[in-house]
């Protein structure tokens, strides 16, 4: 036991030292690669050494606030900082950021585009012909959405969909390319 203590200890002392030298965004983007490689639930800091996976769930009226507690998601306490910070121009893009937001920082698995599409509205952003635009953003080459199950037969049936890796980065280089 005292080996595998050993190791253990040696191996927080290498990943230490690997994020030492970068900055707070690609030590997120780094910690959230591990843990879906190793298939490991991470919540976010609230700050050094605390951690706080607390999302504020529905309030008393029923309603989603969309605020959450970051740190290594770039410090967004709320859906509308992410989205600007974003420059999403398209639906497409902001469908992206809305998933982004629910998969990444909130912690969901998967999501439904009603879901998304709220987010947006609460904006004023909402999207007309939302399946279209998520049958555009599967069809991209990588996928940048995945559809996990559809429940109902009709055309309309609601479905459940995840964002992939290269989506996650779609959106990440967004934040970038518009910081700069």
């Amino acid at each position: 036991m005292a080996d595998e203590k050993d190791l253990e200890i040696e191996a927080m002392g290498t990943v230490s030292k690997a994020l030492a030298g970068i900055d707070e965004d690609a030590r997120g983007r780094v910690i959230r690669w591990v843990a879906e490689r190793y298939g490991i639930s991470v919540s976010t800091a609230k700050s050094r050494g605390a951690v706080n996976d607390q999302v504020d769930q529905d309030d008393e009226d029923g309603e989603d606030d969309a605020e959450i507690e970051t740190g290594g998601g770039g410090g967004y306490s709320h859906f509308a900082e992410l989205y600007d910070a974003s420059g999403a121009s398209t639906h497409g893009d902001g469908m992206l950021v809305a998933a982004y937001w629910v998969q990444i920082l909130r912690g969901q698995e998967s999501f439904g585009s009603l879901e998304l599409n709220k987010l947006l509205k609460d904006l004023g952003h909402g999207v007309t012909g939302t399946a279209k635009v998520m049958t555009n953003l599967i069809g991209k080459k990588p996928a940048l959405i995945l559809q996990l199950k559809k429940s109902g037969k009709s055309k309309q049936a609601r479905k459940t969909y995840k964002l992939t890796d290269a989506g996650r980065k779609a959106v990440e280089q967004m934040i970038v390319s518009d910081a700069s």
